[in-house]
């Protein structure tokens, strides 16, 4: 009986590892593990569709301590995840950036956020959810401040002003967000849905 010597165990290591990664990379799964949900999004083997969520989503915001904000939650189900990344003071505003996270697979992409994708050519992005802030019973529309696209491997952010005019931080430092019009992002392949 004869024994595989450990230099054909080593080349045989070698071919089954870039058999192993030549499998990977024309799947697409390297692709998908490095870019994230931007690898589905500009597949043209994935279609996409969006839906408005009509209900509207509230997170009150605390301007005496901007940092106790970061990681309250706006809008949350099983997959989809959209919390305060930050709120930074600026002269004449503040601003409120959220971050949205959603789920990625072979099968395709979910993510709820504001922005609405458009991947048929040409691909954009737009923010589309409005917001308003609510202080001391008034209401302010408030102005978009950034809006990024699938910067993360899972989501995107994006964000608004809140004018400090009329904001008495000694009296009242409860400000109440509410945003309508989030919209659910979904990119999906037919031959790869089970």
């Amino acid at each position: 009986m004869s024994q595989i010597s450990k230099k054909e165990k080593i080349i045989a290591s070698i071919i089954l590892a870039l058999i192993g990664l030549f499998i990977i990379w024309v799947t697409g799964l390297l692709n998908m593990w490095l870019n994230g949900m931007s690898h589905v999004m500009g597949d043209s083997d994935f279609k996409h569709q969006s839906s408005l969520i009509e209900e509207e989503q509230t997170v009150e915001l605390d301007l005496s301590d901007l940092s106790i904000n970061e990681g309250k939650t706006l809008y949350m189900n099983e997959t989809q995840h959209i919390y305060v990344s930050e709120v930074l003071e600026q002269e004449g505003y503040y601003e409120v950036v959220f971050r949205s996270k959603g789920n990625y697979g072979y099968e395709g992409a979910t993510l709820v956020t504001g922005i609405k994708y458009q991947t048929d050519e040409p691909y954009s992005s737009t923010l589309v959810a409005d917001a308003v802030a609510t202080l001391n019973g008034q209401t302010q529309e408030l102005h978009t401040s950034r809006s990024t696209s699938l910067i993360y491997r899972d989501g995107d952010e994006f964000g608004y002003y809140i004018p400090k005019s009329g904001i008495d931080v000694s009296q009242n430092h409860i400000v109440e967000i509410t945003v309508t019009g989030l919209v659910y992002n979904r990119w999906f392949n037919f031959d790869r849905v089970y």
